[in-house]
């Protein structure tokens, strides 16, 4: 989920992820 990290606000508002700590 990388791609999570940029496009967390942009397309995955809904979820909770922290920018950071977000490379599983």
């Amino acid at each position: 989920r990388v791609l999570l990290n940029r496009v967390d606000t942009s397309t995955a508002p809904d979820i909770e992820w922290p920018t950071n700590p977000v490379r599983e």
